[in-house]
């Protein structure tokens, strides 16, 4: 199958979806040739395709954060485990992701979704619809291209503030591949993600049933001020953030009570030294939550709490929690560590095929093996909690975030334990900022760490994260040699990863690099 380069020839033809069935639309993209929909069905089918619009496909995103741990026992014991693509990213490196095909999935992938919003507002002139149909349809469009360009601007570019006049992303409003590509200027991309919300905000059509589930694959109002909510706090406008949360859980505020709606299995293990019968031990190892009263294991549309579909997955298959995000847990108490906090997993990570690693490493993995990326009504009350607390209403922020621990804390915990409570406005705010990394571990925590960074207000900043690992080379780890301490300090250029650096070549140098 031949590779195309997405931004740069602007000219990819997306498999339709049409309807919920499996008919295909699939043609071999060129220069001249295109499928552009022609009804308001051929619409529907585009943007029902959920292995184009729901994968965020980011490893940047997860091993650069301070939630994702490389235990080095862990590593020793089993060095085939982490491959030097996951080192190059653990540690920030911004010379090797550049080289690496792997590292082009995520950018690749949101201009796939950003050019078929484009091929939607392309073919909404010829199309015969309903004045509504098409307006929610436009609606849609521009939600999809701004949660996309919101996506990459935090990956491969530096946080706006301060940085206005950096290198932003390319300015995609067709499909034509006649547009430039040079980049815009940090404040220019923010400037069109915001002129893409306001017109998604438009969208008059609340999140609708299929087969009795919520239709979360497709935009809605709430998806829209989810989505609204997390974009404003990221630019720190508190008062706009905590406006759309709250229009979001007014429309839906379910939450899954971690009490009775998840259980759980567990399996045992046999743990040998070396490979060794006669050193076996066994261990007991808890997977397999799934919610109850649902047929389907393992099935993200069960997830009650989602406004709109985005999954995002580890690359090798496991995330490893970082001991400083395992220690924010009250492992007695908190069942988001008792359900995804997988005690011994890597027991069954065995090495060379023959007996089970010596180093007990602790993993995380959610119901569906994904993690849900999109706007859920926990992060809407999180969101809400904070705005509430920067904004001065600190006992009121608790409260809210107190509506969400109730869901999450066992019940026969102390009141004290299960409901977080403060002394001061920023006492609650470091409290709420620590519920919202439990709540939502890899996903968000690099857009988190980069407006912690940006704010005015220094008590959220998180000044270096360090690492201690081997050294590496483009392909290999030299787990022989010793190890090296890397550093990521508040305000680095590493910030922004490297953008691919054959969208450089095949743009012929339009698309420029970062500069570090």
């Amino acid at each position: 199958m031949k590779t195309y380069k997405l931004l740069t020839l602007l000219m990819f033809v997306s498999t339709l979806y049409v309807g919920c069935s499996d008919d295909y639309l699939d043609e071999a993209p060129s220069k001249s040739q295109g499928v552009v929909p022609t009804t308001i069905e051929d619409i529907a089918g585009l943007l029902n395709d959920l292995r184009v619009f729901s994968q965020e496909n980011s490893s940047e995103l997860i091993y650069s954060t301070d939630d994702f741990g490389i235990n080095i026992d862990y590593f020793n014991a089993d060095v085939n485990e982490f491959t030097a693509p996951v080192a190059h990213e653990y540690t920030w490196n911004t010379e090797f992701p550049a080289l690496d095909a792997r590292g082009t999935r995520v950018w690749n992938g949101e201009w796939k979704k950003i050019f078929n919003a484009n091929l939607v507002l392309l073919a909404l002139n010829d199309v015969e619809g309903t004045v509504q149909e098409k307006a929610n349809l436009k609606a849609e469009a521009h939600f999809i291209r701004a949660y996309s360009y919101f996506l990459l601007a935090n990956t491969y570019c530096l946080s706006l503030k301060g940085n206005e006049q950096e290198m932003g992303l390319p300015i995609k409003r067709s499909t034509s591949y006649e547009e430039t590509l040079e980049r815009a200027s940090l404040q220019d991309t923010y400037d069109f993600i915001t002129e893409d919300l306001e017109e998604a905000l438009k969208i008059n059509r609340q999140l609708e049933k299929f087969n009795g589930l919520d239709r979360i694959w497709r935009a809605s109002t709430v998806a829209v001020n989810g989505f609204a909510a997390r974009y404003y706090l990221a630019l720190h406008d508190y008062e706009k953030a905590q406006k759309y949360a709250q229009d979001a859980l007014n429309e839906k505020s379910t939450l899954i009570n971690f009490n009775t709606d998840i259980v759980e299995t567990s399996i045992i293990v046999n743990i040998e030294s070396d490979g060794d019968p006669s050193t076996s031990e066994t261990a007991e190892i808890y997977n397999g939550d799934y919610i109850v009263n649902t047929s389907v294991i393992n099935d993200i549309f069960y997830w009650t709490e989602a406004y709109y579909n985005r999954e995002m997955s580890s690359p090798i298959g496991q995330l490893w929690p970082s001991e400083d995000l395992l220690s924010t847990y009250n492992a007695s108490y908190d069942l988001r560590y008792k359900h995804f906090v997988v005690e011994n997993l890597s027991y069954l990570r065995g090495s060379d095929g023959i007996g089970l690693p010596l180093y007990s490493q602790s993993g995380y993995q959610t119901v569906f093996n994904h993690l849900i990326s999109g706007p859920t009504a926990a992060e809407m009350l999180l969101i809400k909690a904070e705005c509430q607390i920067r904004q001065g209403s600190w006992a009121d922020g608790l409260q809210t975030a107190n509506v969400l621990r109730a869901n999450r804390m066992d019940v026969n915990a102390p009141a004290d334990v299960i409901n977080l409570s403060g002394t001061s406005q920023s006492d609650a705010l470091v409290k709420v900022l620590e519920e919202r990394r439990r709540e939502l571990p890899f996903v968000l925590r690099w857009y988190d760490l980069k407006r912690y960074n940006s704010n005015e207000d220094p008590s959220d900043d998180v000044d270096n994260i360090t690492r201690n690992f081997y050294p590496y080379s483009q392909v290999t780890i030299d787990h022989n040699s010793s190890l090296q301490t890397y550093t990521l300090p508040k305000g680095s250029r590493r910030y922004a990863h490297p953008i691919p650096n054959q969208e450089i070549i095949t743009s012929g140098g339009v698309i420029k690099q970062n500069e570090y």
